[in-house]
């Protein structure tokens, strides 16, 4: 079998290969589990070619599993407990209710307000609407959740393609009682296992998230500024903890022209970044750059005033030149003198306008480092360009 056939990224697979880099049948089985391009059926038939293919291995005990004397054997078990899973949700039932949530490619959701009481007739649904959406060909997957809200249990889920066929079955959390206890003695989930994958990733490179993988937004792009891995951090005890969900790492990312930070779980599904960067995400460049040392902290700052003032005036530069009176006021206020006539500097600007020099304008006007009397020279001579004239 080819694992890497089930690999998200091609940056990873390209990795692996060159460092010569092979997986066990755990590791193996945690990357199937993950693949966004197959199908629930054909995990099932690769979790079938692991149990053939690769040599047997124990799995240590752990806060989320059991100790596993036989991998295959668990692997087998987990394999009849998925379809259980399945047959459990579909199966009709009174007294539950079926709900569905729309996935885009954006990695935005819609829950649709229809209830429905069989899961045939909640996909059934789906696909109709599929059909008839005017922006079908965005909508990456669909997830049906089976509800049991007079009973105290949680519920449980599947994941659809866009086609009809099952990607994934969920547990519900926690576990269903009648299909496994809470003392459970096979591995529950692929999930609770946490497993190595050599990344080509260092800090200060611009990665983003492989299109269609769940665990974030899908048009971040971040920063990386750390990893986390078990061959750096050998950790008894925190290895005892670990699961798929500690397989982090940490990055910056722009939102609403802030550069916020976050951590991104399963790092196996980052690739670099390719797109070219537009508006507000041209600051990840030169963030990028500091973090590799290539330029110091006030470079970035600046970049980053620069960029956020320069994507403002770019919002707003189709509209009429109130907007940009607004834009500038907001900053300037009162600060630069009146005019006889009634008008500002503003005024007189705006009546000068051209597109060259606006983002220039605004950015001395909420410079922090200079004076009122710098920021009027420097606006003046930006006026004496055009008319000849200053405040």
């Amino acid at each position: 079998m080819d694992i890497y056939e089930f690999f998200n990224s091609p940056d990873v697979v390209e990795y692996c290969q060159s460092v010569g880099h092979t997986f066990n049948a755990v590791e193996s089985a945690v990357m199937v589990s993950q693949s966004i391009s197959h199908t629930l059926a054909e995990k099932h038939a690769a979790y079938r070619t692991i149990i053939t293919e690769y040599p047997d291995m124990e799995v240590p005990k752990g806060d989320r599993h059991p100790y596993c004397k036989s991998f295959h054997k668990a692997l087998e078990k987990y394999i009849a407990i998925e379809k259980r899973l399945l047959e459990d949700l579909m199966k009709s039932e009174a007294g539950t209710i079926y709900r569905i949530y729309f996935k885009y490619d954006s990695g935005d959701t819609y829950d649709s307000d229809r209830l429905f009481t069989t899961y045939k007739k909640a996909l059934n649904h789906a696909m109709n609407e599929i059909k008839s959406s005017s922006d079908s060909s965005s909508i990456d997957s669909i997830t049906i959740q089976k509800f049991y809200p007079d009973k105290d249990t949680d519920h449980h889920r599947v994941c659809v393609s866009r086609t009809g066929k099952i990607l994934s079955v969920n547990w519900p959390w926690p576990n269903t009682i009648h299909i496994a206890p809470k003392k459970y003695s096979n591995l529950r989930d692929l999930l609770d296992l946490y497993i190595d994958v050599p990344v080509p990733f260092k800090i200060g490179d611009l990665v983003e998230v492989v299109n269609n993988t769940y665990w974030l937004r899908r048009d971040a792009i971040y920063v990386l500024d750390g990893m986390y891995y078990t061959t750096s951090n050998n950790n008894p005890n925190w290895l005892y903890r670990a699961s798929l969900f500690d397989m982090i790492a940490w990055g910056h990312y722009i939102q609403n022209g802030e550069i916020e930070h976050n951590s991104v779980h399963f790092y196996p599904n980052l690739q670099y970044c390719r797109r070219d960067l537009e508006g507000e995400m041209r600051i990840l460049k030169y963030l990028s750059m500091y973090e590799k040392g290539e330029i110091d902290l006030d470079y970035l700052l600046i970049m980053q005033e620069y960029i956020y003032i320069d994507s403002e005036a770019d919002r707003v530069k189709n509209h009429n030149p109130y907007d940009y009176k607004f834009l500038f006021h907001e900053h300037l206020g009162e600060s630069l003198p009146w005019d006889e006539g009634g008008e500002t500097a503003i005024d007189k600007y705006l009546k000068l306008y051209q597109d060259d020099k606006i983002c220039i304008c605004y950015l001395m006007a909420i410079n922090h480092y200079l004076s009122l009397d710098e920021k009027r020279h420097s606006i003046n001579s930006l006026l004496n360009l055009r008319s000849g004239k200053g405040v």
